[in-house]
Protein backbone atom coordinates (compact mmCIF):
# COMPACT_ATOMS: atom_id res chain seq x y z
CA UNK A 1 0.00 0.00 0.00
CA UNK A 2 2.84 1.74 0.61
CA UNK A 3 4.54 2.11 -2.79
CA UNK A 4 0.64 3.05 -4.02
CA UNK A 5 0.75 6.50 -1.47
CA UNK A 6 3.45 8.82 -3.31
CA UNK A 7 2.12 8.09 -7.08
CA UNK A 8 -1.55 9.11 -5.59
CA UNK A 9 0.43 12.21 -3.84
CA UNK A 10 1.95 13.29 -7.08
CA UNK A 11 -0.81 13.13 -9.19
CA UNK A 12 -2.89 14.84 -6.43
CA UNK A 13 -0.44 17.47 -6.32
CA UNK A 14 0.12 17.96 -10.41
CA UNK A 15 -3.80 17.81 -10.40
CA UNK A 16 -3.73 20.91 -7.93
CA UNK A 17 -0.96 22.60 -9.86
CA UNK A 18 -2.67 23.02 -12.98
CA UNK A 19 -5.09 25.83 -13.29
CA UNK A 20 -8.92 25.28 -13.85
CA UNK A 21 -9.52 26.75 -17.50
CA UNK A 22 -11.43 29.96 -17.18
CA UNK A 23 -15.10 29.78 -18.10
CA UNK A 24 -16.57 32.58 -20.58
CA UNK A 25 -19.85 34.01 -19.30
CA UNK A 26 -21.31 33.80 -23.08
CA UNK A 27 -24.28 35.91 -23.03
CA UNK A 28 -22.51 38.71 -20.95
CA UNK A 29 -19.97 38.61 -23.61
CA UNK A 30 -22.76 38.80 -26.12
CA UNK A 31 -24.14 41.74 -24.77
CA UNK A 32 -20.63 43.76 -24.58
CA UNK A 33 -20.48 42.89 -28.23
CA UNK A 34 -23.98 44.31 -28.97
CA UNK A 35 -23.24 47.38 -26.92
CA UNK A 36 -20.37 47.69 -29.56
CA UNK A 37 -21.99 47.09 -32.03
CA UNK A 38 -24.67 49.88 -30.95
CA UNK A 39 -22.01 52.23 -30.01
CA UNK A 40 -20.65 52.35 -33.41
CA UNK A 41 -23.93 52.58 -35.38
CA UNK A 42 -24.60 55.17 -32.68
CA UNK A 43 -21.01 56.99 -33.51
CA UNK A 44 -22.02 56.47 -37.17
CA UNK A 45 -25.44 58.19 -37.03
CA UNK A 46 -23.94 60.96 -35.23
CA UNK A 47 -20.89 61.23 -37.68
CA UNK A 48 -18.24 61.03 -34.48
CA UNK A 49 -15.30 59.78 -36.61
CA UNK A 50 -13.22 59.60 -33.21
CA UNK A 51 -15.92 57.65 -31.65
CA UNK A 52 -15.92 55.56 -35.12
CA UNK A 53 -12.08 54.44 -35.21
CA UNK A 54 -11.63 54.01 -31.78
CA UNK A 55 -13.93 50.71 -32.00
CA UNK A 56 -11.40 49.31 -34.52
CA UNK A 57 -8.36 47.59 -32.79
CA UNK A 58 -5.04 49.47 -33.91
CA UNK A 59 -3.59 46.19 -35.28
CA UNK A 60 -1.65 45.90 -39.15
CA UNK A 61 -4.30 43.43 -40.15
CA UNK A 62 -7.53 45.32 -39.22
CA UNK A 63 -9.34 45.89 -42.27
CA UNK A 64 -12.67 46.93 -43.82
CA UNK A 65 -14.50 45.94 -46.88
CA UNK A 66 -17.37 46.50 -48.68
CA UNK A 67 -19.45 46.05 -51.86
CA UNK A 68 -22.28 48.11 -53.20
CA UNK A 69 -23.48 49.44 -57.04
CA UNK A 70 -20.09 50.74 -57.70
CA UNK A 71 -17.93 47.66 -57.02
CA UNK A 72 -16.36 46.30 -54.17
CA UNK A 73 -13.40 47.77 -51.60
CA UNK A 74 -11.11 46.74 -49.45
CA UNK A 75 -8.99 49.09 -47.10
CA UNK A 76 -6.31 48.28 -44.05
CA UNK A 77 -7.57 50.21 -41.44
CA UNK A 78 -4.40 52.36 -41.50
CA UNK A 79 -5.40 53.66 -44.89
CA UNK A 80 -8.93 53.95 -44.03
CA UNK A 81 -8.18 55.81 -41.08
CA UNK A 82 -6.77 58.73 -43.39
CA UNK A 83 -10.06 58.61 -45.62
CA UNK A 84 -12.42 58.22 -43.32
CA UNK A 85 -12.34 61.51 -41.78
CA UNK A 86 -12.73 62.88 -44.75
CA UNK A 87 -16.22 61.19 -45.67
CA UNK A 88 -17.50 61.58 -42.32
CA UNK A 89 -16.43 65.82 -42.47
CA UNK A 90 -18.11 65.46 -46.08
CA UNK A 91 -21.16 63.34 -44.76
CA UNK A 92 -22.18 65.59 -41.94
CA UNK A 93 -21.62 68.62 -44.37
CA UNK A 94 -24.45 67.33 -46.77
CA UNK A 95 -26.49 66.33 -43.96
CA UNK A 96 -25.84 70.18 -42.57
CA UNK A 97 -27.04 71.59 -46.06
CA UNK A 98 -29.90 69.25 -46.79
CA UNK A 99 -31.28 69.64 -43.54
CA UNK A 100 -31.93 65.98 -42.71
CA UNK A 101 -30.21 63.30 -40.71
CA UNK A 102 -29.54 59.41 -41.04
CA UNK A 103 -30.69 56.87 -38.51
CA UNK A 104 -28.61 53.66 -38.78
CA UNK A 105 -30.57 50.81 -36.53
CA UNK A 106 -28.72 47.03 -35.85
CA UNK A 107 -31.26 43.94 -36.20
CA UNK A 108 -31.19 40.36 -36.48
CA UNK A 109 -27.97 40.00 -34.67
CA UNK A 110 -26.28 36.97 -34.27
CA UNK A 111 -23.65 36.76 -32.21
CA UNK A 112 -21.12 33.94 -31.26
CA UNK A 113 -18.42 33.96 -28.74
CA UNK A 114 -14.93 32.22 -27.99
CA UNK A 115 -12.61 33.62 -25.24
CA UNK A 116 -10.88 36.16 -26.94
CA UNK A 117 -12.23 36.28 -30.05
CA UNK A 118 -16.05 36.55 -31.61
CA UNK A 119 -18.45 37.57 -34.92
CA UNK A 120 -21.22 39.10 -35.36
CA UNK A 121 -23.97 39.13 -38.28
CA UNK A 122 -26.46 42.07 -38.89
CA UNK A 123 -28.41 43.69 -40.63
CA UNK A 124 -28.58 48.08 -40.51
CA UNK A 125 -31.80 49.63 -41.17
CA UNK A 126 -31.41 52.79 -42.43
CA UNK A 127 -33.64 55.86 -41.97
CA UNK A 128 -33.82 59.62 -43.07
CA UNK A 129 -35.23 61.99 -41.06
CA UNK A 130 -35.56 65.39 -42.72
CA UNK A 131 -35.83 67.80 -39.61
CA UNK A 132 -37.86 70.33 -40.93
CA UNK A 133 -41.20 68.09 -40.58
CA UNK A 134 -39.44 64.96 -39.03
CA UNK A 135 -40.78 62.30 -41.89
CA UNK A 136 -38.87 59.60 -42.36
CA UNK A 137 -37.71 58.38 -45.70
CA UNK A 138 -36.74 54.23 -45.46
CA UNK A 139 -33.26 54.12 -47.53
CA UNK A 140 -32.72 50.04 -47.58
CA UNK A 141 -30.97 47.93 -45.51
CA UNK A 142 -26.86 46.44 -45.37
CA UNK A 143 -26.10 43.91 -44.27
CA UNK A 144 -22.14 43.21 -42.06
CA UNK A 145 -19.98 40.33 -40.92
CA UNK A 146 -17.75 41.86 -38.29
CA UNK A 147 -14.78 40.24 -36.32
CA UNK A 148 -13.96 41.13 -33.11
CA UNK A 149 -11.16 40.69 -30.97
CA UNK A 150 -10.66 41.62 -26.98
CA UNK A 151 -7.80 43.82 -26.66
CA UNK A 152 -7.48 44.89 -22.56
CA UNK A 153 -10.55 43.64 -21.50
CA UNK A 154 -12.49 45.45 -24.72
CA UNK A 155 -14.27 44.21 -27.61
CA UNK A 156 -12.66 45.44 -30.53
CA UNK A 157 -13.71 45.08 -34.18
CA UNK A 158 -10.54 43.55 -36.31
CA UNK A 159 -12.76 43.43 -39.52
CA UNK A 160 -15.82 44.88 -40.95
CA UNK A 161 -17.37 43.74 -43.68
CA UNK A 162 -20.19 45.05 -45.73
CA UNK A 163 -22.44 44.18 -48.25
CA UNK A 164 -25.03 47.55 -49.01
CA UNK A 165 -27.70 46.18 -50.59
CA UNK A 166 -29.74 49.75 -50.68
CA UNK A 167 -27.67 50.92 -53.88
CA UNK A 168 -28.63 48.38 -55.73
CA UNK A 169 -31.89 48.59 -57.66
CA UNK A 170 -34.77 46.46 -56.82
CA UNK A 171 -36.61 44.79 -59.80
CA UNK A 172 -40.68 44.87 -59.73
CA UNK A 173 -41.69 41.21 -59.28
CA UNK A 174 -45.21 42.43 -60.08
CA UNK A 175 -44.45 43.28 -63.55
CA UNK A 176 -45.93 41.28 -66.08
CA UNK A 177 -43.79 40.00 -68.65
CA UNK A 178 -43.42 39.91 -71.79
CA UNK A 179 -44.51 36.67 -73.81
CA UNK A 180 -42.21 38.10 -77.07
CA UNK A 181 -39.25 38.80 -74.93
CA UNK A 182 -36.42 36.88 -76.62
CA UNK A 183 -34.48 34.98 -73.55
Amino acid sequence: MKKFILPILTVMLMAGCVPAEETIDIEKEKEAIKAVIEELMVDRTELDYEGWINAFVDEPYSFVSWAGKDGHSFMYLDDWKKQSEEDFANLLQSQIDGGYSINIEPVDITIKVYKESAWAHFKNKWTKVFEENEETEDLGETFLIVSFEKHNGEWKIAYFSAVISNSYAVEDSDKEEDPDAKE
